[in-house]
Parts: C-alpha cells; sequence; structure tokens
C-alpha cells in the first residue's frame, strides 16, 4: 500500500517536476532542511481605518515530511496562512522560503507552476467543478502538467482506486454524498504527485465515519513520505498530526494553559 501512495506522491515520478518526496531537492539543503520557512509574515487586507491585519510577525518552520496541525478561533488567521503557503496569496511584509526558494522572488508565472507541481489542495466544500465527472475532475491537474494521455489515464486510475472511488469514476459531483465528492478532491490533491498537501478543515461537512476515512488516508499519505499542513478544529486529528501550530489574533501563540500536545 505505502509503495503505491509513495508512486502518487512522487517518488520516481517524470522530469516534470522540480523534486520528489524523498530527497531534498535542488535548493532545500542549502536551506538547513526546512521545505518552508516564514520569517515576520504579515498580512493585512484593506487601507486606513478599514485595515483588517490577518497576519503579524509570523515564524514558522516545517520539515520535510512533517504532518502539522494549524488551529485557532475563527478569525486568528487559519485559512489566510494556508492561502500563504500554498501560492494562492502573497504577505504583506517578511519572507517566506519555499524549498530554499524565496517565493516573493518569484514572477507570477512560476508561482502558478510552483503551485500546479508542487502542491496540493484539500477544501472544506470539496471545489470539484460540478459539470465533470470524478474522472475529469481528477485529471484536471494533470492537465496542465503536459502529461502524455496514456499516463494520465493511470494516474487518475490508480488514484481513484487508492481512495475507493474506482466505481463511481463516470459519477458526476451532484451523484455522490459529501464523503465520496471528499474522497475525489483528495484523489485529485495528490495525482499529480504534490511534495506538499494543504488541508481546510477536510472533514468539516462530513459525518463521523467519513470523517475517520478521510483521516485514516492522510495519515497513510504522510506515512509515505509526504508534507502535511491541516488547518482543523476536529480534535481527532491529534492522533496523527506531529505538532500543532496554534494561532490568535494573526500570531503564532503558545497553547492555553492545559491544553495537551498530540504525543508523536
Amino acid at each position: 500500500m505505502l509503495a503505491r501512495l509513495a508512486r502518487l506522491f512522487g517518488r520516481g515520478r517524470s522530469a516534470q517536476a522540480d523534486f520528489t518526496v524523498s530527497s531534498g531537492g535542488p535548493a532545500g539543503d542549502a536551506d538547513g532542511g526546512a521545505l518552508i520557512r516564514l520569517r515576520g509574515v504579515d498580512r493585512a487586507f484593506g487601507r486606513g481605518v478599514s485595515r483588517n491585519i490577518a497576519l503579524q510577525g509570523v515564524d514558522l518552520e516545517i520539515e520535510r515530511g512533517e504532518f502539522i496541525g494549524v488551529d485557532g478561533p475563527s478569525g486568528s488567521g487559519k485559512t489566510t496562512l494556508l492561502s500563504i503557503l500554498g501560492l494562492l496569496d502573497t504577505p504583506t511584509a517578511g519572507s517566506y522560503l519555499l524549498n530554499g526558494r524565496a517565493v516573493e522572488e518569484m514572477p507570477a508565472s512560476q508561482r502558478a507552476r510552483t503551485r500546479n507541481r508542487e502542491i496540493g489542495f484539500i477544501f472544506q466544500s470539496f471545489n470539484l467543478i460540478g459539470d465533470m465527472t470524478a474522472f475529469e475532475n481528477v485529471d484536471l491537474p494533470l492537465s496542465y502538467l503536459g502529461l502524455p494521455g496514456g499516463e494520465r489515464r493511470d494516474r487518475v486510475t490508480e488514484a481513484l482506486e487508492r481512495v475507493g472511488m474506482a466505481a463511481k469514476a463516470g459519477s458526476y459531483p451532484s451523484q455522490l454524498s459529501g464523503g465520496h465528492q471528499q474522497r475525489v478532491a483528495v484523489a485529485r490533491a495528490v495525482v499529480g504527485g504534490p511534495q506538499i498537501l494543504l488541508a481546510d478543515e477536510p472533514t468539516g461537512n462530513l459525518n463521523s465515519d467519513q470523517a475517520s476515512v478521510v483521516i485514516q488516508m492522510l495519515a497513510e499519505l504522510h506515512e509515505a513520505g509526504s508534507t502535511i499542513c491541516l488547518v482543523t478544529h476536529d480534535p481527532r486529528w491529534r492522533e496523527v498530526t506531529r505538532r500543532t501550530v496554534h494561532l490568535f489574533d494573526g500570531r503564532v501563540v503558545e497553547p492555553a494553559a492545559g491544553a495537551a500536545e498530540p504525543v508523536s
């Protein structure tokens, strides 16, 4: 099982990607091994009296192969942090090194390529395209990588098999339950072999049994070598995450007194 997951996550991938899960990559070793490094990151929206500060002076390092959780009350900056990590947004101030590369120095086209090839996203609302089948939704990120059609079909089929959705490859999102849609979303996130998985409340819209399946899948993907950053309020994730980052009013803070950290 883990061998198949490793193939999905890029060990032995084609030269389309910049680096693989199992090695340091071209720039990572020069940066001491940290895959993600934020220093003094701020993110503000608006101006003047309407200015809203979402993140303030965030310092964060995520090592290659870590599985971390991010928690905090509503409005604490969790989703903004995930958007910056995933190159969907840019800091107002501070620096972000991704595998030793300064993100703020990347042109927009390079950020888009990096995002498409190296980062997978799992959202609470699934974000599947309604007029595409499950197969077509999972195939979509591969269409940006220029892979041959046969390789794309093989990757999509394997990803859907892994999440138990091969039998529903021809179904549309409206024909699938919430749990099935989230499984398809996980397959779409991993099919391109990303080094990093970013998940924003991936079990928030699922019942207990459905959530347990997603938790188990991500735990196995982590064991296969992926780096995962997860935003969640679900306490069950503490059994699989190795570290928790706590946000409050846009700042990284220590956990509240008496709060237990997950044990690795």
